[in-house]
């Protein structure tokens, strides 16, 4: 049953903090952040509305940054398939022109400049005072935005092990931030956050598979297809979600060898699971919840497993929201 603290996070009314010592734009700002990662991050919003009060702040401030990198990408093609004609080269470039946007406004902060256009975005002002306040490491934030940058252009991972250092470069180092902004500098938490981000990682690109097929992107490593035999066009046509009454002989010939490369990655994760859970009291008590969000990516393995690695089963790819809810409610450990 959810402590009367847990209930009390819950209510819209206190997502912001209560005493700030900021004024009234700061409080905008703030709302701000925490309105973008409810609807850009649900999973990762329930979660920091567990966080400790002197950590929320800069909790939210750091996900609406990733929220907002994170949309560069897939904003870009949004309902039709990636562009391969001459037109491409004008969109990756504008892509990568947004991408700047952050990367010189991350430098304009660490350099407390406050006048320019890019200092007046909420997300940027709130992202200053996460800095200011708990002295963040600036490489975490360089290599989320240097990462997101060279997987513009990305449509597929060649190989299991690079999309494993994509996954360290973003959802790890998102960890290691919300373990700072709990006032958490520990090598052991970081090394559970490192296992922890590299599983979130893994379950995403597992999760994002439909999605991904619907815009002209394989978010399963190339060289795990390979082995397991998936044919690209098995999962970029669409036949991997064929209705039942139209499944046909290619449907039953290469269906158990998606379900086969789903598992493998599947069990990957588990055991970067694993050894986080194994570690998991060697993080100090006030950045336990920092570690929150790994919840929904093992609640979908769960389900994953539950129905035999099969990933566009309609209970695996359900939606998860009132689920997730319940779990917060239920849990405030890992």
């Amino acid at each position: 049953r959810a402590s009367k603290r847990q209930r009390a996070y819950l209510r819209h009314d206190v997502t912001i903090t209560r005493n700030r010592k900021f004024g009234t734009e700061a409080r905008d700002d703030h709302q701000h952040c925490v309105e973008f990662v409810q609807q850009r991050d649900r999973e990762g919003y329930l979660c920091g509305l567990l966080m400790p009060a002197h950590a929320r702040d800069s909790y939210f401030a750091i996900r609406a940054f990733n929220a907002e990198l994170a949309s560069i990408k897939d904003g870009a093609f949004p309902g039709e398939k990636r562009r391969t004609n001459e037109n491409d080269e004008r969109s990756s470039l504008a892509l990568r022109l947004r991408m700047q946007w952050w990367k010189d406004a991350l430098n304009q902060i660490y350099e407390n400049e406050t006048t320019s256009s890019q200092a007046q975005h909420p997300v940027v002002k709130e992202l200053h005072r996460a800095v200011s306040t708990h002295q963040l490491t600036r490489r975490f934030l360089e290599r989320m935005v240097n990462s997101r940058e060279i997987d513009l252009d990305i449509v597929q991972n060649e190989s299991l092990q690079e999309l494993i250092l994509y996954s360290q470069a973003t959802q790890a180092s998102l960890l290691y931030l919300s373990l700072e902004s709990a006032g958490v500098r520990d090598e052991k938490a970081d090394n559970v956050a490192r296992h922890l981000g590299t599983a979130i990682g893994l379950v995403s690109a597992l999760r994002s598979l439909t999605y991904r097929a619907s815009i002209g992107e394989v978010s399963l490593p190339g060289d795990i297809l390979q082995k397991h035999e998936v044919p690209r066009d098995f999962i970029l046509s669409g036949a991997m979600i064929m209705p039942e009454e139209q499944q046909d002989d290619y449907f039953f010939e290469h269906k158990p060898k998606l379900i086969g490369a789903t598992r493998e990655i599947a069990q990957v994760a588990m055991s970067y699971l694993r050894h986080a859970r194994n570690e998991q009291y060697s993080v100090p008590k006030p950045g336990r919840s920092s570690l929150l969000p790994v919840i929904g990516s093992m609640s979908y393995l769960e389900r994953l497993e539950k129905h035999n690695f099969d990933p566009v089963h309609p209970s695996v790819m359900e939606d998860e929201k009132q689920r997730f809810s319940l779990m917060m409610l239920m849990a405030r450990t890992w």
